[in-house]
């Protein structure tokens, strides 16, 4: 699940996404709300949120998700890396972080690296 506010990464993340073999984005959406109601529709596998939902933050959205459903791998995409956003991340219980401005690069690694976590069967996100 891709749950990104920008439209414009948005589309560029889910670009990404589809050029990767064995990845099904289940859906996309722009607000913290949206990625709580739809993870608990769809469970996927992996959740993207963006760390600046509007509405309900990433972070907020991370912890309420990861209450109900502890085995999805939440991935926050922040803005840059500093010590706070990190730091931030860490205590919400997602997977890990990923700046923006390194997706194209780290994108794709990181998707290998998850399949190497689930094994090979097709990974599922939302």
């Amino acid at each position: 699940m891709l749950a990104e506010s920008n439209p414009l990464y948005r589309r560029a993340i889910a670009d990404v996404l589809t050029r990767i073999k064995g990845i099904e984005l289940v859906d996309k959406v722009g607000t913290g709300w949206e990625a709580l109601q739809l993870s608990t529709q769809l469970k996927p596998d992996i959740i993207l949120i963006d760390f600046d939902l509007p509405g309900l933050n990433g972070l907020e959205a991370a912890r309420l998700i990861k209450q109900q459903m502890a085995q999805i791998r939440i991935v926050i995409l922040i803005e840059e890396e500093n010590e706070q956003y990190i730091n931030a991340v860490k205590q919400s219980g997602a997977w890990t972080y990923l700046a923006k401005s390194q997706l194209a690069q780290e994108l794709p690694a990181l998707v290998i690296s998850l399949f190497k976590l689930y094994g090979n069967h097709e990974i599922r996100y939302c």
